[in-house]
Formats: structure tokens, C-alpha cells, sequence
């Protein structure tokens, strides 16, 4: 593909392939143009597979659909100036899982820059977590950018424990394109600290504020497996501030940080270790965010898995969440 605006001509691919099985094959064709080059994908409807490589001839036609079918005739081409209708996918095509990965390529190429910030509960029941994001960051960097090779992707840290843990209670470090900033910093550090089962969230959500935010789209995902303080947000009764008076934070609200946050652009997701201990937070979270007709995610993630789980469930996050920010532009 090139970078060029209009990739929207349609054309006619015919392919040199016998029938087999008595049948002769149908395929289905997805053509993209540019001002200097195109390209075309297919698959074997019938059959269900894609074809990787074809040794194809095409003819343009003005038509808003595109489809083809084999022939065991020699190939021939022939050139007209481009249709000017926008191209239009059908149901089948889009049923296609390789039209969807083009589709997908083609919905987020517009994308320069991301930023996006892990906040992670560094308290001792939290390791498996932390090695899991510790050894996947690398891999999910190089996952989006493979999908948009020349955006600038950015990851910061926000790690968090209590604030009985003094200068332990933040280990922060910028956005950065290097990953191997983030990896060394929670290598250093332990799963520890706490006190009581509810966290410090305010404390970590007011350092993501801090952060120098400056992509295009922005992420942030946050892991624990506890609530904050304050009573509304967990059935606990070992909270040292059940009643949000934690010094420091002039009554400020997890929530309504969230609001400022989303008003930046900042997409939210939330995976928990312990969904029975975090439900009521997030209730309150996306109710807050619902009201400001903002949305977040919420998922689980276990000990029991493998921690290329955790970092899926945050691939499909930044990917759905991109998708949806090119739909309202």
C-alpha cells in the first residue's frame, strides 16, 4: 500500500488455476489502489483459505463491488481509467478473515503516535503480573508497530504500592520509545508492600496525570488485584481510609481523575487479578465514565495463565480502541 490519499479503485482479477474436485473455484478479490502501485487480496470462498500468492492479470471496471472467479485460459489484461465509486466490501468479503486483517490495516494506518501507560499494583501479590508485563513489553511494541511501521509508539510506568510504603509507594518512569527502560525498572523492583488489602489508586492515577502526554492516541491500562481506598469502593473493613481523608488529596475522587483523563483522550482499561475484590470500583468507574458518555474495559487475568494472555487482552484493547477513535474522525 502506499501512503497516498483515494485507495479506493476496484478491479478484476482472473487466475490461472485448474478446478479440483470436480470443482471449479470461486475467489473472492479485495484491490486497493494507490497513485503508484496496488494491491490485491484473495481467497478461496468455497474453500475457506487464503491464497498467498497469485500469478494474476486485472482489468478495472465500474463497478462499487469486486469479484472473480478462475479460468484455465491464459491470462490477458487490459487498463481504463480507475472507477470513481468508493470501494465497498460485501458481507462475504468482510467474513473473509484475510479481508479483515487488510480491513484492519487499512482502519488504523492512520495512526502516527501512541502513548500508552501501564500502572501496575506493585504489592506482594502482584509478581506473576509484573514478570508478565516485564517480558511481553517488547513484544507488544513491536506488535503494533508492525501493523503501522512508521507511528511512533510510546510506553511509560506507573508502579504503585500503599502510602505506608515511603519512597516505594511510585516507581515512575516517562514515555519512552526504548522498552527496555520500563523492563529494567520492574526487574528491580518486588512484588511488596501494602499494609492494608485497598491500594493506593488516587496516588498512581494523579502521577498518569503528571505524565507528559503527547500522542496522537492514548492508553491507559491499569493492573491490580485491589481496590482504592474508601468504603463506597469494597466491601472491606480493614481500610485505613475508608473515608477517602488519605492526606494529601484534598478529597479528590479515583473517578473523577478518570473524567479528566478520558477528556484528554485517554482510553482505560482495567484487568484485574481479583475481580471479586475490584467489581464494586469498577462498577463506580464506568458509572462515572457513563455519565460523561465515556466507556472503559474491564478483564481478569489469573496467575493460572500465561502471561502472553495479558498482554492480548491489552493488544485487543489498543486495537479496538483505535479503531473506534478513526471512526469518530
Amino acid at each position: 500500500f502506499t501512503d497516498e490519499p483515494g485507495m479506493t479503485a476496484i478491479g478484476v482479477i482472473s487466475v490461472d488455476l485448474p478446478p479440483f474436485g470436480g470443482v471449479t473455484p470461486v475467489i473472492k478479490v479485495r484491490l486497493e489502489y494507490g497513485g503508484t502501485r496496488y494491491k490485491a487480496s484473495a481467497s478461496l470462498i468455497k474453500a475457506g483459505s487464503p491464497i498467498k500468492q497469485l500469478n494474476a492479470s486485472m482489468s478495472w471496471i465500474n463497478d462499487s463491488h469486486l469479484s472473480a472467479s478462475s479460468s484455465s485460459s491464459s491470462s490477458s489484461s487490459s487498463y481504463a481509467a480507475p472507477p470513481s465509486k468508493p470501494f465497498v466490501l460485501t458481507q462475504e468479503e468482510k467474513d473473509c478473515e484475510l479481508c479483515k486483517d487488510e480491513m484492519e490495516k487499512v482502519q488504523i494506518r492512520s495512526v502516527k503516535s501512541l502513548d500508552v501507560c501501564f500502572m501496575i499494583d506493585f504489592t506482594n501479590t502482584m509478581e506473576r503480573c509484573m514478570d508478565g508485563v516485564r517480558m511481553q513489553i517488547g513484544h507488544f511494541i513491536n506488535s503494533i508497530k508492525s501493523r503501522y511501521p512508521q507511528s511512533t509508539v510510546r510506553v511509560s510506568l506507573v508502579g504503585y504500592r500503599d502510602l505506608i510504603d515511603g519512597i516505594k509507594r511510585f516507581v515512575i518512569r516517562e514515555f519512552t520509545e526504548d522498552p527496555t527502560v520500563n523492563e529494567e525498572a520492574i526487574e528491580k523492583e518486588k512484588a511488596e508492600g501494602g499494609g492494608d488489602i485497598p491500594e493506593d489508586v488516587l496516588g498512581a492515577l494523579m502521577e498518569v496525570k503528571k505524565l507528559e502526554w503527547m500522542a496522537q492516541r492514548r492508553v491507559l491500562v491499569h493492573i491490580t488485584d485491589a481496590p482504592c481506598h474508601g468504603n463506597e469502593y469494597h466491601n472491606r473493613t480493614d481500610d485505613k481510609y475508608s473515608n477517602n481523608d488519605a492526606p494529601g488529596y484534598d478529597d479528590q475522587l479515583c473517578e473523577e481523575i478518570l473524567v479528566e483523563l478520558n477528556e484528554q483522550g485517554i482510553r482505560y482499561l482495567l484487568i484485574s487479578k481479583d475481580k471479586a475484590s475490584t467489581d464494586k470500583m469498577a462498577n463506580i468507574f464506568q458509572a462515572a465514565l457513563d455519565d460523561r458518555n465515556y466507556s472503559m474495559e474491564y478483564n481478569s487475568f489469573s496467575d493460572n495463565q500465561d502471561p502472553e494472555h495479558l498482554i492480548t487482552l491489552i493488544e485487543r484493547f489498543v486495537f479496538n480502541s483505535l479503531r473506534s477513535l478513526d471512526e469518530t474522525e
